[in-house]
């Protein structure tokens, strides 16, 4: 019997579980969601969906997580000033050294650090024309074994396994 994720119970909890504890410690080494929801003891198989859930939708782990990644930041002396200071050192080594894509790399990576330059990407059927989507109602279906197989699909006398 699976549980439902009630989500009015999700901000009453103060504290956190032992295993959201074990999580948020995992999550901080890598940020990747499902590996921490499978170290800290979680079911391998709703991992990944777990996983997800607590690094949204539960308060306590979400300013856990937020309260660590401040507390590395701090420790490390790690802002997005000190990024970019080194970026930019990267970029002007690269330019002194004849390293055109790496000047540019270090550009880039800035540009990202700041929100000025988004990944974006298009998706294209073949040849770059439109995506086919396939119908697959039963009519679809058959419609398509028709146009493979033509009128052998309604022949009584033929091979049956081709439309079963």
């Amino acid at each position: 019997m699976t549980k439902h994720l009630d989500r009015k119970k999700l901000g009453r909890k103060k504290g956190l579980t032992e295993k959201q504890r074990r999580f948020v410690a995992e999550y901080l080494t890598d940020c990747n969601a499902k590996r921490a929801a499978i170290a800290a003891g979680y079911s391998k198989r709703s991992a990944y969906s777990l996983g997800q859930r607590m690094v949204k939708h539960y308060p306590a782990v979400v300013a856990a997580i937020e309260a660590g990644q401040k507390s590395f930041s701090e420790r490390l002396g790690v802002t997005r000033e000190t990024i970019a200071a080194q970026l930019d050192e990267d970029r002007q080594l690269a330019r002194e050294v004849g390293q055109a894509g790496a000047a540019v790399a270090a550009s880039t990576a800035k540009a990202k650090l700041f929100g000025l330059m988004l990944d974006r990407h298009e998706h294209t059927g073949r040849d770059g024309g439109p995506i086919q989507r396939q119908d697959l109602t039963p009519e679809g279906v058959a419609r398509d074994v028709e146009d493979l197989f033509g009128d052998v699909a309604h022949d009584p006398g033929s091979r049956q396994d081709l439309v079963h």
